[in-house]
């Protein structure tokens, strides 16, 4: 799943239910809960019977940390792909880009890219045509290699 997205959690076999931490969950005493975290996390679920037994059970919930790095951006102020918006970047807090044109010139460089860039630079539209990119996540993991073009209409 993905950040923003929820899952549900339930539990079983049990007169009362008590979730733990309670970070990211709708309620804490419920048979079902929702979660809807930010990162990744460990739930430890405690089942108490009728009778005053108890059981523990834990579940982790793991949020995608593959990005996802859109080809193309049309910054026409519609609403719709004005942004690069690189999903799962804000993952990867240490990363760094740079974006090249044709000849090889750095245009620009993102130190922790935050899907701001509109197709500008110095606050001037960059022509239409096909720009490249070199990422860094910050993570020790390979660079990532790629183009992306400015579609104007």
């Amino acid at each position: 799943m993905n950040v923003g997205e929820s899952v549900a959690l339930q539990g079983f076999g049990g007169e009362s239910f008590s979730w733990s931490p309670m970070q990211w969950l709708d309620a804490a005493n419920q048979q079902i809960v929702t979660s809807t975290p930010d990162d990744d996390i460990e739930y430890t679920l405690t089942v108490t019977s009728a009778l005053g037994c108890t059981d523990e059970a834990k579940v982790w919930v793991l949020l995608e940390k593959e990005i996802d790095i859109p080809n193309a951006i049309t910054p026409n102020n519609d609403g719709f792909n004005d942004f690069w918006k690189i999903r799962n970047i804000e993952r990867y807090p240490d990363n760094s880009i740079m974006l090249f044109d044709r000849e090889g010139n750095l245009l620009l460089e993102f130190a922790t890219y935050q899907n701001e860039w509109n197709g500008e630079m110095n606050g001037k539209p960059l022509p239409m045509g096909t720009y490249f990119y070199i990422i860094e996540l910050g993570d020790g993991s390979k660079e990532i290699r790629g183009a992306v073009s400015i579609i104007r209409r």
